[in-house]
């Protein structure tokens, strides 16, 4: 999948003959934190920070400086410990039990399209630019509750995240550079469905689904990459 998807991005846009390749290493964290997923009222609190995942791209260069980015920016299982809450008779939070977990896959793909930013002379080793990007992605996600009175919930999301991104490169060599962006997500939209393994509903009903746009979301992604300049 990952080399059908680098190679058709070449072959794509093979006119332009300037491409390179380039790896990020990522840090993104959320402060999202409280999935309201669970139709018992009872919240999930996970750690949405991912650190360190590394996703590989391919850059098409254009003669004006500007250049375009595929990326595979996620694929992977994962499994995450989670904290469960119900609401009291004073309606306030309280702990359930520990050691619950989620299961998560997950699977995102990015498209940038970044503008050369003139700042410094045509010679400098040093460029800036400001891009636009998409990110569709798929999440699915399986909460195992260690007590028996919380039934198990799946839940599966498919999405669009709208970015814009500042980036700056610079040229450790002919071939080599440095890239360093953070993409700021402006906005988030999504369908998501939800299922709840409750014997005592029939099945026809124990499947829910909603859709929103989410904008200006309270997360944080940072990239840095090195690239190979072909």
């Amino acid at each position: 999948m990952l080399a059908t998807f680098l190679l058709s991005s070449v072959s794509l846009f093979s006119q332009d003959q300037n491409f390179a390749f380039a790896a990020y290493s990522n840090f993104a964290i959320s402060n999202e934190q409280v999935q309201n997923w669970h139709p018992q009222g009872i919240e999930v609190k996970k750690s949405n920070g991912a650190y360190g995942y590394f996703s590989p791209a391919v850059l098409l260069f254009r003669e004006n400086g500007d250049f375009q980015e595929f990326e595979i920016s996620r694929i992977g299982f994962n499994t995450k410990e989670a904290e469960v809450y119900s609401l009291d008779s004073l309606n306030q939070f309280s702990h359930l039990v520990g050691g619950t977990s989620v299961d998560e896959i997950k699977a995102a793909v990015r498209y940038t399209y970044s503008f050369l930013i003139d700042l410094f002379e045509e010679e400098s080793k040093l460029k800036v630019y400001l891009g636009a990007g998409a990110s569709p992605y798929y999440l699915r996600a399986s909460m195992r509750p260690q007590t028996s009175d919380i039934f198990p919930v799946s839940s599966s999301t498919g999405g669009i995240r709208f970015s814009a991104i500042p980036t700056l490169a610079y040229s450790i060599s002919d071939h080599w550079f440095l890239n360093l962006n953070i993409p700021f997500t402006v906005a988030n939209a999504f369908v998501s469905s939800t299922k709840t393994e409750n014997p005592a509903v029939p099945i026809s009903d124990r499947k829910s689904s909603r859709s929103d746009i989410k904008l200006f979301p309270n997360e944080l992604h940072i990239r840095f990459g090195l690239g190979l300049r072909l």
